[in-house]
């Protein structure tokens, strides 16, 4: 016999997030986190987390996680003023060089290793 019960599950976390409709929660994967972009760890993964977060298609990722939140205790922001960030910055590179002004402003040097662990550059 086919049990069908994620069909319910999917409906019901349809209806508990508002509009959202099943592959858009689905399909949200943000990037791996080891990824490194602009020379800045964690900052790929976290702001398509944020990004996620902003436009309601998080699903069960949360934002901001306890890993999210060293990066963002790192770079002297909270959630709220990451996610203000994210949304004026139309893509990576817009935002990479925005992060790297915000880094040097705060004389902000960021220790990746200590962190995140194990990184790599792509």
């Amino acid at each position: 016999m086919l049990n069908f019960s994620w069909i319910v599950n999917l409906d019901s976390k349809k209806k508990e997030k508002g509009s959202m409709s099943e592959s858009t929660v689905l399909d949200f994967k943000p990037r791996a986190r080891g990824l490194v972009v602009g020379d800045i760890p964690w900052l790929a993964r976290i702001s398509d987390k944020a990004r996620a977060h902003l436009e309601g298609r998080i699903g069960d990722y949360i934002y901001p996680c306890g890993a999210d939140q060293k990066f963002l205790d790192q770079v002297k922001m909270d959630g709220e003023e990451f996610k203000k960030l994210v949304a004026e910055c139309p893509d990576d590179d817009a935002l990479i060089e925005r992060m790297r002004k915000i880094l040097a402003e705060r004389n902000i040097e960021l220790e990746r290793d200590l962190l995140f662990g194990r990184v790599k550059e792509g």
